[in-house]
């Protein structure tokens, strides 16, 4: 699947190039927290789950197979201590993080991002305004690149109604996670571990906040989105 991305300006590259390697940093890191909700729900233990020290590099040719990687954080929420806090620090500050979880008698990562769900443009005109066929998870791309429209087109009906516009727009923001139609469902899967809805939910709305604030900038949620097959 992809999706074809209509900015509503003209960007230089190098603003261009930022929006792309942020949104494919969001893209990785949610799709990642999902995989970790689904894997739990599965059956795989909390404490089973692993996070690199070291984020990917741009150029990684050596792959991200557990034992490239030297150093690794464990998480276990039910321990006492830092750690639990530390895995989704480094989850959330670092561009390409890996995590891992155990498998058998081996760890294998829990999102691969050159797999076959690899965030990648298959096509880019930037005249203006830009455009890209942008190829991923479906429903991932389509909540990271309606981040804010719904905001947006709240801003704009409730300009017509002042008396209630704050209080609407707050509602609408809350409603917001629960409209993501993947994020939510994965979250709300009966035997997700508790600990792990707990912190996911807490990046996921991190990263539509940042994702929203992004499209914003680059002029992206006035955009059109299609699907294509």
């Amino acid at each position: 699947m992809s999706i074809i991305i209509k900015g509503d300006r003209t960007l230089p590259i190098w603003d261009i190039s930022h929006y792309l390697d942020q949104t494919s940093s969001h893209y990785h890191k949610l799709v990642t927290i999902c995989k970790m909700c689904e894997l739990t729900a599965e059956g795989v233990e909390q404490s089973d789950f692993v996070i690199s020290a070291k984020s990917i590099d741009v150029f990684q040719e050596e792959g991200i197979s557990y034992g490239v990687f030297k150093e690794h954080l464990a998480l276990d929420i039910q321990r006492k201590g830092e750690d639990a806090e530390k895995f989704w620090k480094i989850l959330r500050n670092y561009k390409r993080p890996v995590v891992y979880y155990k498998k058998d008698s081996n760890y294998v990562p829990v999102f691969d991002p050159s797999g076959d769900e690899e965030f990648k443009v298959t096509k880019m005109e930037v005249n203006s305004p830009p455009i890209f066929d942008i190829g991923g998870i479906f429903s991932a791309l389509s909540e990271l690149f309606s981040a804010g429209r719904q905001d947006q087109r709240e801003q704009i009906r409730l300009r017509q109604d002042t008396l209630e516009h704050q209080n609407r727009l707050l509602e609408q923001r809350a409603r917001n996670l629960t409209e993501l139609s993947r994020a939510s469902e994965v979250l709300n899967r009966e035997g997700v571990h508790p600990g792990i809805r707990h912190y996911a939910e807490q990046e996921i709305n991190q990263i539509m906040e940042s994702q929203k604030r992004l499209n914003s900038r680059a002029s992206i949620s006035g955009g059109q989105i299609d699907r294509e097959v």
